[in-house]
């Protein structure tokens, strides 16, 4: 606030040489004051019409801006509206060169017009050799992808990538049929037709002409500027332009620093601003022309008015020269401070004062008496409540004023703490200065309250705190470590604690602390008092005011506990690993164990089955081939179990059908069904089922288990498969497969426990039903793995009803494989010309089988018992395919096929397929890894063995 004077005139000066001073002066400044009064009257009237002259003419053109700036964006407007709305209409038919071609995109506005897909990738440009360039990092398409801009967008300048110029871009936002975002429509508009036509206005020397949008960025100007650093975000400038409804300003540009009178004016229908700037200097020029013609007639007479009046002017200046800085000094203080004089009278007081009493400022003014001050000072003295205690308040506040020099705090209702100085002055006055001390007394208190924190948390922490000097020697620990048997006089220096003997990695520490370097988690080892301790050291430089090092300060962690744990785990986990690979050993021998015998029980069961045999040989041989297929089966899920278990089945990604799934459930558990003299159906109640990302063969996996289940459990009726699906966000849906059935229905105490391991519904010893209990886990483990559900409800008596849940990916029309394409692939054995095989098997009764099923296909074969005689066999003929056991006495299958792949003269190339009894998961991979072609697993399945056969040789007729 401005100084308040002093009611008191300034004496040292003579009475009556003063009152002459005084009338001299007054004389001439009557006699010059009624000639200047003349001569600024006239000067203010013609400075004013000049300036209503220039503000007028700024405003007639900036209106005019405006409004053909409204039409030229208006023009390219329509353009993307139209260019917006058959991107959307047409898709990919729509053709810019077609607009281009009907005129509808040509505009002298425009370098290009394009659009883009919602990645930002251009579509189309109307250039037609323009480059495939992507914008998704450009504003203009990531304001409509943030959906932070709903219409037309007016960006910045750029440097277009595809048509290679600066250019203001305007964009639309492009929809795909189901509303979401699709693109953007795209016109580059070149800044140089603004500019061309803003150059053209009448505007002086130094006017200019600018387009700014609301966010500051110069789109187009007048005068030849830098568009790519053009801005005039957060000025004066941009603040008057948005806010000015059409008034006039005078303001200094930050772009070229020119004062000019500045009028804006939103253009229509955008977020864009037309300013225009006339220079001030022309407008002040023509003024100070006209002023200097007034001026030259008053000086002549001025001069003969002011000549005797001249020493004295100077002394009045001098003087107010110095109260003027005794003035400043006293305003710009921090303190607040408040004259009185000696009747206790205010004289002047300072703008901090007010800042520091504000419930004084409306009484403030020359002449006011202190104890009207207390008065009111009462009102707001903290614990002065009743109008004794402030008459009491009062009396002390004007001893306290009349027993200067004193000091004294006093606590305003607010919170604040003022401290007061009253000193008193020469000629029997008062100065009194005040400071509101409240940040002090907090930071003071904080700074407590920081310490005693401090103390606490260092007392109770399991941490315990450091200090080191320049030198890395400790000089503080705090009480915790000191708890350890720690102290500084048993502590090594920093860079080599817990590594006295490792040179070199006390040579990496000193390193860098020499970098001062903030380090974290430093693991030593120390010994003390008999005990041996695993420490965490984390530590940060400390410097001094001028940066200079100090040495090391941080905390450390007795982690002992911590690393006796994780030893612990380590041994825990070792063992774990070591008992899963002894249980992974033990499946994969067995399943070579039992898979081989079980490949002579069913492939000479299927041999006896094309043999002439009575009735009852054929129900036996029936039941013969029945009981091994089903502890196939057993096998077969025992393995699967065990695959899922370890984490080592994967997934598949890939579109299918889900009508190709459920024709091959049909497909293959058809004939069990009518066996039972059931009816298989299907329903799709939601309609057609779309093409879907996902893993068709465990989904046909997981519904074969629930369609033989139910056959196996249903002694009449019909079993129905339901399909069904239920669209969600993110072009996803939901796939619901239910499989129905009117069997003997599950006990709710059972439907609990249905889905874990070895579960049946009846394990007593008289159960009816057969089967290992592991199909609905193994069900279950894979609709997990999908991140599906799967469940069951039933009613004892009146069936059941099992569902699988899983939400999956829309697949496109176009890339989709019908998951049952291979149907009959699965199901049929190609024919094949016939082929000279070689068969490397050990086992006779092996040899038996695979000889009648490669001869009953019209084959000739030829076996050897070992993989030497197989390697030797290969060199010393020709054959079309070996079929190579892996297990085989002497030389393994594996070894041979090495052998083989290293003989010379093309017989390195003989195709090769594994028959091996061995079915763990990664046994495949590893055999092609070794060199073999394919691989079929024992018992052998002749339309699989025929297939594989298929593949390595091509030999289809």
């Amino acid at each position: 606030m401005a100084m308040r004077p002093s009611a008191r005139r300034p004496s040292g000066v003579p009475d009556r040489l003063k009152r002459n001073e005084r009338w001299t002066i007054l004389g001439g400044v009557i006699l010059a004051g009624l000639l200047w009064i003349g001569i600024v009257l006239l000067i203010e009237d013609a400075t004013r019409s000049i300036r209503d002259d220039a503000e007028r003419d700024v405003h007639n053109i900036a209106t005019a801006v405006a409004a053909q700036t409204d039409r030229a964006i208006d023009s390219v407007d329509q353009m993307l509206r139209s260019m917006a709305y058959l991107v959307e209409r047409d898709g990919p038919r729509f053709k810019v060169a077609d607009m281009v071609a009907r005129g509808l995109l040509v505009n002298e506005l425009v370098l290009q017009v394009a659009y883009t897909d919602e990645n930002g990738t251009m579509i189309q440009s109307s250039i037609g050799d323009a480059p495939a360039v992507n914008i998704a990092d450009r504003e203009h398409f990531r304001v409509f992808l943030d959906r932070k801009v709903s219409g037309l967008f007016i960006s910045r300048p750029v440097f277009g990538r595809a048509s290679g110029k600066w250019s203001i871009q305007m964009a639309r936002r492009i929809d795909k049929p189901d509303g979401s975002f699709g693109g953007v429509a795209v016109a580059s508009v070149d800044p140089d037709y603004f500019k061309r036509f803003y150059s053209d206005l009448s505007l002086g020397k130094d006017g200019v002409v600018m387009l700014v949008g609301e966010d500051g960025g110069v789109r187009a100007r007048s005068v030849s500027t830098d568009l790519a650093s053009a801005d005039i975000a957060g000025s004066p400038l941009l603040q008057f332009a948005i806010d000015s409804g059409g008034q006039s300003r005078v303001m200094q540009s930050t772009l070229d620093h020119v004062d000019r009178i500045y009028v804006a004016n939103r253009v229509p229908h955008s977020q864009m601003i037309a300013i225009v700037g006339l220079a001030e200097d022309e407008v002040v020029g023509a003024i100070e022309a006209q002023r200097a013609i007034y001026l030259g007639a008053g000086i002549f007479g001025s001069l003969m008015i002011f000549g005797f009046t001249l020493a004295i002017r100077l002394l009045l200046q001098r003087q107010a020269q110095t109260e003027q800085r005794l003035r400043q000094a006293i305003d710009n203080m921090s303190d607040g401070l408040i004259l009185y004089d000696s009747q206790d009278r205010v004289v002047l007081w300072n703008a901090c004062y007010e800042q520091v009493f504000p419930h004084l400022k409306p009484l403030l003014r020359p002449g006011i008496r202190f104890q009207d001050l207390a008065q009111r000072a009462a009102h707001n003295a903290r614990g002065v409540e009743t109008p004794e205690a402030r008459e009491r308040w009062i009396r002390w506040r004007l001893d306290q004023m009349r027993s200067a020099p004193q000091r004294f705090q006093q606590d305003l209702p607010d919170g604040r703490t003022i401290d007061t100085a009253e000193r008193p002055t020469g000629n029997g006055g008062i100065v009194s200065v005040s400071r509101d001390i409240t940040p002090m007394k907090e930071s003071a208190r904080r700074l407590s309250e920081s310490e005693t924190r401090f103390r606490d948390f260092a007392e109770v922490a399991s941490d315990w705190f450091w200090e080191t000097d320049e030198t890395h020697r400790f000089t503080y620990v705090s009480d915790r470590a000191e708890a350890l048997g720690i102290s500084t006089g048993n502590l090594s220096t920093l860079d080599r604690l817990g590594i006295e003997g490792d040179l070199r990695q006390s040579e990496e520490r000193r390193v860098l602390l020499a970098g001062g370097e903030t380090f974290h988690d430093w693991h030593v080892t120390v010994a003390r008092a008999g005990a041996l301790y695993n420490l965490s050291l984390s530590g940060k430089p400390l410097r001094g005011p001028n940066g200079s090092f100090l040495g090391y300060r941080g905390c450390a962690r007795d982690i002992s506990v911590q690393i006796a744990a994780a030893d612990a785990m380590q041994q825990a986990r070792r063992a774990a690993e070591a008992a899963n690979r002894a249980k992974s050993d033990f499946l994969a021998n067995m399943s070579h164990e039992i898979r081989t015998p079980m490949n002579g029980v069913m492939g000479m069961t299927a041999i006896l089955l094309e043999t002439k045999l009575d009735k009852e040989q054929l129900r036996f041989t029936r039941a013969i081939a029945q009981s091994a297929e089903a502890l196939l089966a057993i096998i077969n899920d025992i393995l699967d179990y065990s695959k899922l278990e370890a984490g080592r089945v994967s997934l598949e990604g890939i579109p299918f059908a889900t009508e190709a799934v459920i024709d091959q459930v049909l497909s293959l558990m058809g004939n069990a069904a009518r066996a039972k003299g059931l009816a298989l159906t299907v329903d799709f109640p939601t309609g057609p089922v779309s093409p879907l990302l996902g893993d068709p063969t465990r989904i046909r996996q997981i519904l074969l288990n629930l369609v033989s289940n139910a056959i196996k459990f249903s002694d009449a009726g019909t079993i129905s498969i339901i399909v069904s699906t239920t669209p969600v966000k993110d072009n996803r849906q939901i796939l619901t497969l239910q499989v129905r059935d009117e069997g003997i229905g599950i006990p709710q105490e059972i439907q609990d426990r249905l889905f874990d391991r070895f579960t049946q519904a009846d394990a007593s010893t008289s159960r009816k039903y057969g089967g290992s209990g592991l199909g609905l886990a193994i069900s279950k483990q894979l609709a997990d793995l999908m991140d599906g559900e799967i469940g069951v409800s039933s009613t004892p008596g009146a069936g059941s009803t099992f569902w699988l849940r899983l939400k999956l990916l829309k697949a496109d029309e176009r890339s989709l494989v019908g998951a049952g394409s291979d149907l009959s692939d699965d199901q049929a054995s190609p024919a094949l010309r016939s082929l000279s095989v070689l068969v490397a098997e050990d086992n006779d009764i092996n040899q038996m089988v695979i000889g009648e099923i490669l001869t009953g296909a019209g084959h000739k074969v030829r076996f050897v018992g070992t993989g030497a005689a197989a390697v030797e066999a290969v060199r010393q003929d020709s054959f079309d395919l070996v079929l190579m056991d892996i297990s085989m006495p002497e030389m393994d299958g594996a070894t041979a096929t090495g052998l083989i792949r290293a003989l010379p003269d093309g017989k390195a190339n003989i195709p090769i397929v594994a028959l091996s009894a061995h079915a763990m998961v990664g046994d495949r991979e590893r055999y092609l890894a070794q060199g073999m072609d394919d691989y079929v697993t024992k018992p052998v399945d002749p339309p699989t063995l025929f297939r594989a056969m298929a593949r390595v040789t091509g030999a289809v007729p």
